[in-house]
């Protein structure tokens, strides 16, 4: 992550990056994940403690949001910023910025 995309707090996250595994995928096409540590994926409420935006490597604008539930993470959301369904990956990491001036 770019230096001031994440909130206060979130680098707490950083040490589970390396036992997260991707548990399932969204059906529209887009790369959003759903992510767990162990056995099971946590549910319910959702804390955003990543907003960024970037460029695919199909030149399509994105925006990458990371979730944690239950004090995991358990998501990262990437989605079209211009409505595009389809077509597009993951952005480089190094095209992302920071949302809102985090």
């Amino acid at each position: 992550m770019a230096a001031g995309s994440r909130r206060a707090g979130c680098s707490q996250y950083k040490s589970q990056i390396p036992k997260l595994r991707v548990v399932s995928r969204c059906g529209c096409g887009c790369p959003t994940v759903d992510f767990a540590i162990g056995l099971g994926c946590k549910k319910g409420y959702s804390q955003i403690v990543a907003d960024m935006e970037g460029t695919s490597p199909e030149g399509v604008r994105v925006g990458v949001i990371v979730h944690i539930r239950q004090d995991e993470i358990s998501e990262m959301e990437i989605y079209s910023i211009t409505g595009e369904s389809k077509g597009f990956s993951l952005p480089k990491p190094t095209s992302l910025v920071p949302i809102g001036g985090w």
